[in-house]
């Protein structure tokens, strides 16, 4: 191998280490998914494995579909997005506005929080 042959092979390995590093965190992400479609908090699920590790499947006429959600006992304690309601033992459902923030045969409305007394405009089945 030619001297500037050597010098270029010499630059190329560090170079495509560089651009690996800085491809590797393209579409990952350690942030919950929370949203009608949310598999932390929000979403539809038939059984827990729909849901993100920490999350559960709640099945029952309140959550048509079912309901990603993570057990809580105060607003700390769920994802950004979501309010912990006293429901089941303190439940993070998905925080709204309207009924247009939830799924369909879901509606926006108050229910108690799990700490600290007052209530939260959540989604919840109708």
């Amino acid at each position: 191998m030619t001297e500037p042959s050597r010098r270029h092979f010499r630059f190329a390995f560090p170079l495509a280490g560089i651009l690996l590093l800085a491809l590797a965190p393209v579409g990952c992400s350690d942030e919950p998914s929370v949203g009608v479609d949310g598999t932390t908090v929000g979403g539809p699920c038939s059984d827990s494995d729909d849901c993100d590790d920490g999350s559960t499947c709640i099945l029952s006429g309140d959550f048509p579909g079912g309901t990603c959600s993570v057990a809580c006992s105060s607003h700390g304690d769920c994802p950004s997005g979501s309010k912990c309601i006293s429901n089941k033992g303190g439940t993070c459902l998905l925080s709204c506005g309207s009924a247009a923030d939830c799924r369909s045969s879901y509606r926006c409305e108050e229910e108690s929080n799990e700490e600290g007394g007052g209530q939260s405009m959540v989604c919840s089945g109708e």
